[in-house]
């Protein structure tokens, strides 16, 4: 079972539109571990609840949850007039998971944020984490509420290569992801797999000629790709870069 997590009792309050919303999911918490249920918490990372995110953990390690899922915001539907974050604290954000999973009995996944294998991957060579101004702050509130170092890293994290997702609406809409609008066909009118053998989308998705900007020259490709959904939502074009991210692939820098 998954619940949502979003801040202090204040903010996830304000985020879910529900008075006591907060104290509720706890309770439900509580009640899944007395009756042996496993359950995961989601949180989505907006402008609206960025500095929450060390009470989030905190609440976390206090429920003797395992997995993190973090989805970060995409400007569709309902989140369309919510703020994202920036891209260096964007940024300083994938490091900071990379300190909490580093440091902590904690599996972290992510939803729109690719560039943290990328991260991962990057962080190998180094003993320490670090970044920016919201990083530190991260880390500060971090220590405060848990006595734990996150910019120490403790272990490496294992990476893998790029996997592909699949998003199957309850009206039976075939989606790479629920955040990507694109519909590649309907499950009650054709064959799943017909679907897909039969996608456009997926046959451009394939191909890395096919990206435009610096994410077809991004040694990276393999293990991240960046963001389709968020590449579309905020350019029009699911094969654009991911604007969201800062990283320059080093045959753009050697150039440059």
């Amino acid at each position: 079972m998954s619940m949502s997590l979003d801040g202090t009792p204040a903010t996830h309050d304000l985020i879910r539109n529900k008075k006591g919303s907060f104290r509720d999911t706890l309770d439900i918490l509580n009640l899944s571990r007395e009756v042996g249920i496993k359950t995961q918490i989601n949180s989505t990372l907006m402008k609206k609840n960025m500095k929450d995110f060390p009470f989030i953990l905190k609440t976390i390690l206090e429920s003797d949850i395992k997995t993190w899922e973090i989805f970060f915001l995409i400007n569709v539907g309902r989140g369309i007039a919510e703020r994202s974050v920036s891209a260096s604290e964007f940024e300083d954000f994938l490091k900071f998971l990379y300190g909490v999973e580093s440091n902590f009995n904690l599996t972290i996944r992510t939803v729109e944020a690719p560039e943290y294998r990328r991260v991962k991957e990057q962080m190998k060579e180094t003993n320490s984490i670090s970044g920016g101004v919201y990083f530190s702050y991260l880390r500060e509130k971090t220590m405060e509420l848990t006595g734990v170092d996150i910019s120490v890293k403790v272990k490496d994290l294992n990476n893998g290569k790029r996997f592909k997702t699949l998003f199957v609406s309850s009206s039976g809409d075939v989606m790479v992801s629920g955040l990507f609008p694109l519909k590649l066909g309907n499950i009650r009118t054709k064959r799943l797999n017909d679907i897909l053998n039969d996608s456009e989308i997926l046959n451009h998705l394939s191909e890395k000629e096919r990206y435009v900007g610096k994410c077809s020259s991004c040694e990276y490709f393999d293990t991240c790709g960046g963001s389709r959904a968020r590449a579309f939502a905020e350019t029009g074009d699911f094969l654009a870069s991911d604007p969201i991210c800062l990283y320059v692939p080093q045959k753009i820098s050697a150039r440059n």
